[in-house]
């Protein structure tokens, strides 16, 4: 009798545990707690909580502030696909965007971004999303439509439409005073179109223009505009930029050809970091005159300078007539120069920034060889002594066993007083952080340098300096 009893009193045990288990724990949360975790979730995440409850159903349209369109998988694959397929991974790309915007209630939006390979068919869909981003008063906007290799000529590119701002502004449109990040790549834009954003954005902090055709002439002026970063990089069209008395200008980057363009920089009390690489023509002589970059004389509140100038034609005078080498860069901690296999001057280069920047710390050199090694002229390598007490650590990156790097190596040793690390990466520029699209060639060039690095280059370096032959990233 006492066994059934107990068994009984089991049974009951095990009931009650099931009632528990089946209690939905989700549907009472508040809407405040649900709100904040739909919040934090990607929004395909968000809109798959539909399926939780019923109280869930809608709530991703209300809560959800950061509408981030990724599909990195897809776009992975994506230039393998037939033309069919492709078409068909748009158009759902653009369905779900869609259907996305129209069934969002939310009051307003933190940060919208589309990433997808789209072009001007699909440009009835994107000024409706630009003008709902617009509507919902986001604080970043960014547009990322990439294109395929294969579609080098631009011209289907989508063209961001002048008419959609002036309609937002004359209606009054109150998003233009919310906007603090505009990223735009392989979208067309108009001179006016960038006047617009300037003018009519009194928060916008941040702009980057990649990839637009259409732009001619950039100017930023005056202390009204806001902007704390400015990117522009490979708009073929591009003529001119001025950046002029923006007093909150923080840094500056800058990426494209220079047989012509004109760039000027001057009173920016607050730019501390400047990145400039510019492609010169393989034929200056019949593509014209050499554009010119024009700096202060003397960048005081400058600390981060990155410098690439692309061309085997620039003797160091012409260098210095396109890119003024300051006379002095008196707070300049960390400088990034690009050394070309076929630029007999660098060493002057590097010399001559040395001397401007007292109390450099860091310094990377950026190499870039061509598989086969080029003829090297050791009398034009010559440079003044330039004794330096304070850089402290050397990198090089895309490390190969070439003369002008162990000359330049050689020079640092025997002038840096300071010089506590050296650092060598195999790794070119381009593939500096991540393996992603080597050929097997490539690994086995990078390794080869490795190990000329290891059991060569140590050998020159004074053993109270030391000597990383690795992959190594420093911050």
């Amino acid at each position: 009798m006492k066994r059934k009893v107990c068994q009984t009193s089991e049974i009951d045990d095990q009931n009650k545990s099931i009632k528990l288990e089946s209690v939905d724990r989700i549907s009472e949360l508040s809407d405040d707690i649900i709100s904040s975790i739909l919040s934090l979730l990607p929004i395909k995440e968000a809109e798959a909580t539909s399926i939780l409850s019923s109280r869930w159903r809608y709530m991703w349209a209300f809560s959800t502030r950061n509408l981030y369109f990724d599909a990195e998988e897809c776009l992975r694959a994506f230039p393998a696909l037939s033309r069919e397929l492709r078409d068909q991974k748009s158009l759902r790309y653009v369905d779900w965007v869609d259907h996305v915007v129209e069934q969002y209630r939310g009051s307003g939006i933190e940060q919208f971004r589309v990433c997808f390979r789209l072009n001007r068919r699909f440009a009835s869909s994107i000024d409706k999303w630009i003008q709902f981003a617009l509507e919902k008063r986001t604080q970043v906007l960014v547009l990322e439509l990439l294109l395929l290799i294969d579609e080098s000529s631009r011209k289907d590119s989508y063209t961001f439409p002048q008419k959609l701002l002036d309609l937002n502004y004359s209606n009054g449109c109150i998003g233009f005073e919310s906007l603090k990040v505009l990223e735009l790549r392989n979208v067309d834009v108009t001179d006016e179109v960038v006047q617009h954003f300037l003018s009519k954005c009194p928060v916008l902090e941040r702009l980057s223009i990649c990839y637009a055709t259409n732009l001619v002439n950039f100017k930023a002026a005056g202390p009204s505009i806001a902007l704390k970063h400015l990117v522009i990089k490979n708009c073929f069209a591009l003529k001119s930029i001025e950046v002029c008395d923006t007093s909150g200008l923080v840094s500056f980057t800058f990426d494209g050809f220079g047989d012509e363009i004109s760039l000027s920089l001057c009173n920016l009390p607050l730019l501390v970091r400047i990145d400039v690489s510019i492609h010169f023509c393989e034929f200056p002589l019949i593509s014209g005159s050499f554009g010119r970059l024009s700096l202060s004389r003397s960048l005081p509140q400058l600390e981060t300078l990155g410098l690439a100038i692309h061309s085997s034609y620039l003797d160091f005078k012409r260098f210095n007539d396109v890119f003024p080498i300051p006379t002095l860069l008196p707070n300049l901690k960390h400088l990034e120069l690009a050394v070309l296999e076929t630029d007999a001057h660098g060493l002057r280069k590097l010399y001559s920034f040395l001397k401007a920047s007292p109390h450099l710390q860091r310094l990377v050199l950026q190499c870039e060889f061509s598989f086969n090694e080029q003829p090297f002229d050791e009398s034009l390598q010559q440079a003044g002594e330039c004794k330096h007490h304070n850089l402290k650590v050397v990198q090089v990156v895309g490390y190969r066993a070439r003369k002008i790097i162990a000359t330049c190596v050689n020079y640092l040793i025997e002038n840096v007083l300071s010089l506590e690390k050296i650092v060598i990466d195999p790794r070119r520029p381009g593939f500096h952080y991540t393996g992603m699209g080597k050929r097997i060639e490539e690994v086995e060039e990078e390794r080869k340098a490795r190990d000329h690095a290891m059991h060569q280059l140590k050998k020159q370096v004074p053993s109270t300096i030391e000597c990383l032959c690795n992959y190594v990233d420093l911050e």
